[in-house]
């Protein structure tokens, strides 16, 4: 691993390093100060980076807040391998990252695909988890596509016409009429601003999409590849910290399906933000930082108490 200058205890941290993972190495960036529990973060995809996600680097001033691209994308490295792209090998990572920069308590953070990832990982037990925050999460694949057909079909009518008639196909994925539609879709239920944003921008262009069409499929709202039947939701229960569960109002990850995951947790705990849809922290990013600050506070509260 290589590091940056070593911080004194209070001092800002804005230092980059690689980890070895199984696999290869994955790029990790560390934002906020030398103090505080720190929050780890996961981002989605699978094979997107982290660059999205970048709003969440403002709790810095508080604590240290650890940012990293997954094996296979940005500036990780890209191995080949496709044996690489599974489920437990992300979480095997999640668990190397944690052990070189959250040595003691720390927070976990996943948005989207990364919500598995934490999930898994959590459900390991680790020690020092102090909470657990699930931004737009996919918990059950079979509720995730219903939500996204409902969601498909409620769309004016021609666009919800392409896109019934070529998730039934093979064309899909490079097909120019699905693609457009799947825009559409993306605008109304993906990020609800006029323009993309750069950082959502950046991800795209560090994606490796071999990553995404071996364990989603090709671009489509009904998933085909390895991640097409992961359900964690019978597990939830074992989970036994405070956990935030975030959705927008038009997310694909909707406000019944994720109320429904906060209650399988003992300690779950629902934000809704009603302008947002799946990017509420590019949409809504003060109601959304608040609130992330807020829980993190009281989670580290009940922490001690304990």
């Amino acid at each position: 691993m290589r590091r940056g200058p070593r911080k004194t205890q209070g001092a800002a941290l804005r230092q980059e390093a690689f980890v070895q993972v199984p696999g290869g190495r994955v790029w990790c960036r560390i934002f906020g100060r030398d103090q505080g529990v720190p929050l780890l973060v996961i981002h989605g995809g699978p094979g997107l980076t982290h660059d999205y996600l970048e709003p969440l680097n403002q709790p810095g001033n508080e604590r240290p807040v650890v940012f990293y691209d997954q094996l296979g994308a940005g500036k990780s490295d890209r191995p080949t391998d496709v044996e690489l792209w599974r489920l437990q090998r992300f979480v095997e990572e999640v668990g190397t990252v944690r052990s070189e920069f959250c040595s003691g308590e720390f927070h976990l953070l996943g948005h989207s695909w990364g919500s598995m990832v934490a999930i898994e990982y959590a459900l390991t037990n680790p020690w020092g988890l102090v909470s657990l925050i699930l931004s737009s999460p996919c918990l059950s694949i079979e509720r995730y596509v219903a939500d996204s057909i409902r969601l498909r079909d409620a769309l004016p009518p021609e666009t919800a016409r392409v896109l019934q008639h070529y998730d039934r196909s093979e064309l899909k994925k490079a097909h120019p009429d699905y693609i457009r539609a799947l825009s559409v879709y993306n605008q109304f239920h993906g990020c609800r601003l006029d323009e993309v944003p750069e950082p959502i921008q950046r991800s795209a262009d560090g994606r490796n999409t071999r990553v995404t069409e071996t364990m989603w499929g090709p671009p489509s709202l009904t998933p085909t590849g390895s991640l097409k039947n992961y359900d964690s939701t019978e597990r939830l229960a074992q989970i036994d910290i405070p956990v935030l569960l975030t959705c927008g109002r038009y997310d694909p990850a909707t406000p019944e399906t994720t109320a429904w995951y906060a209650s399988l947790f003992s300690r779950g705990e629902l934000l809704v933000l009603e302008e947002s849809s799946h990017m509420a922290h590019l949409k809504q990013t003060e109601d959304y930082l608040s609130a992330v600050r807020k829980f993190l506070a009281q989670s580290e509260a009940q922490s001690r108490r304990a």
